[in-house]
């Protein structure tokens, strides 16, 4: 191991993840699908030891996503042969209680018992470039996701379109003060203008942190049996189980199949 040429990024790497002050990028190994001659890789930004802006929400990144590739000229290209965009696929998925959990509930913290949401979307490659996923994936990481959240602007700042999109939301469902009351008072001691300024301080503080990432991971790790299930009818066309390949189901749920899959039938959306 230590006469291998990777072993010093490993261990910067390691060093990254021990450190606290990153942004933890899980991605997992690519699901191949022979017919449609495609790989497909699930892609979650998870939660790191620091601060977490627990405000951009999946449909106000998806939007920024496809402007960000509106101003790049086309949707993401890193190459000509891509099968699809990612930026559709962009969502907030709530956190499961605990990694490969056989309760498959959501995590709930605090006296509230509130739950977790993060950031998630999916690569799709030509199966004969699946050994691209990675370098995809670190693309799209850095000239979006970074470009977006981490560089400082003057207008649009990152902080005050997050709040416009809260505002937006809370225009739609007069039931309470909603996140952007919440935000108004915390962020900003009841002024709008500080509450964007202290969020865009804190969103670009974050994502200028390094990202670590972990490959090949299960989905089960994050996905609760719902957003699984979800996930394998929309991007794998299953109707059950048994439309999928033992490699898939792998992948899935890193405890198959020792542990039986979940009767497809019986998962249901957690009640909030």
């Amino acid at each position: 191991m230590f006469c291998s040429p990777g072993f010093s990024e490993l261990v910067k790497e390691k060093a990254k993840q021990d450190s606290g002050d990153n942004i933890p990028v899980y991605v997992s190994k690519p699901i191949v699908i022979k017919e449609k001659h495609q790989a497909k890789s699930v892609v979650i930004l998870a939660r790191g030891r620091g601060f977490y802006p627990y405000y951009i929400k999946g449909p106000h990144t998806q939007c920024l996503m496809e402007k960000r590739g509106e101003d790049l000229k086309t949707p993401f290209n890193f190459n000509s042969n891509l099968t699809n965009v990612f930026e559709p696929t962009v969502k907030s998925i709530n956190l499961r209680d605990a990694p490969h959990s056989t309760t498959s509930r959501w995590l709930r913290v605090g006296t509230k018992k509130s739950t977790c949401d993060v950031i998630t979307f999916t690569v799709t490659l030509p199966l004969s470039q699946k050994s691209d996923m990675k370098k995809v994936v670190k693309t799209i990481m850095e000239k979006y996701f970074k470009y977006v959240f981490g560089k400082p602007r003057k207008v649009n700042t990152a902080g005050q379109l997050a709040l416009n999109d809260a505002e937006l939301k809370l225009s739609a469902n007069s039931q309470g003060p909603g996140l952007y009351g919440h935000l108004v008072a915390v962020k900003g001691n009841g002024d709008p203008e500080i509450a964007a300024k202290t969020m865009t301080d804190e969103i670009n503080a974050y994502w200028s942190n390094d990202i670590v990432y972990t490959f090949d991971c299960h989905l089960d790790q994050f996905m609760v049996d719902y957003d699984i299930k979800q996930w394998v009818e929309e991007h794998m066309g299953a109707n059950s189980w048994d439309d999928l390949g033992d490699g898939c189901k792998k992948i899935c749920f890193k405890n198959y199949p020792k542990q039986r899959l979940p009767e497809w039938a019986h998962i249901l959306q957690e009640s909030y």
